[in-house]
Order: structure tokens, then sequence, then C-alpha cells
């Protein structure tokens, strides 16, 4: 069911910087498309960012947010754990999912 009222009190700005961040994944991917979803439970916010990448190799899945890890040539590392450092900051969590040549789903929980 939609509830277009949904509010989430947060910095957008930041929160914004975190959905950008997402962009980057699909550099190389042939057909580039993010989704967004989000609803509300009674005690939690739900933000749902999905991506039709070439998915996280498991054994990468473990470094995503550790800083200056990168599997990128040209990346520095920082995306992904300053992704996580700002939804922890805005009181939130952030967990991951992946499958091979589907996509990964990053969700973050307020």
């Amino acid at each position: 069911m939609s509830n277009p009222k949904l509010t989430l009190a947060t910095d957008r700005n930041q929160l914004e910087q975190v959905i950008i961040n997402a962009k980057d994944a699909l550099q190389n991917a042939e057909e580039k498309e993010i989704t967004l979803s989000a609803y509300q439970d009674d005690q939690n916010t739900f933000i749902t960012i999905e991506d039709t990448g070439s998915g996280i190799p498991e054994e990468v899945q473990k470094r995503i947010f550790i800083p200056f890890f990168t599997t990128k040539p040209t990346g520095s590392g920082i995306g992904l754990s300053l992704s996580k450092q700002i939804v922890n900051l805005l009181g939130g969590s952030i967990k991951v999912t992946t499958q091979k040549q589907i996509g990964t789903k990053f969700y973050l929980v307020f």
C-alpha cells in the first residue's frame, strides 16, 4: 500500500549523497537503472536502493564498507564507506544483498 505522506526527519543533502553514490556502481553496466522505494512501519522508515549492475562478488562483499577499499581502477574507495558513515550519523543502519548479473540492493533503516 502506497503512503504519499511518508516522511523522514533527516538531513536531506546527506541522504541525497548516499543515493547519488549508488549511480557509481552502474558505470560499466549495460542496463543502467536504479530503483528507490520506501515505506514505514510503527517504528522505522525503510529505504531500498536497488540497481541493475553486475552484483558484488562474494569475496568483495565483506570489504565494501572499508574506507579506501575499491575494485575500480580509478576509484578512491570512499563512496560506500562514506555512505555507511552518513547513514549511521543520521541514526540509521545500512545492509546489502546482491546477486551476480542481477544487481544489488542496499537497505537503509532509520
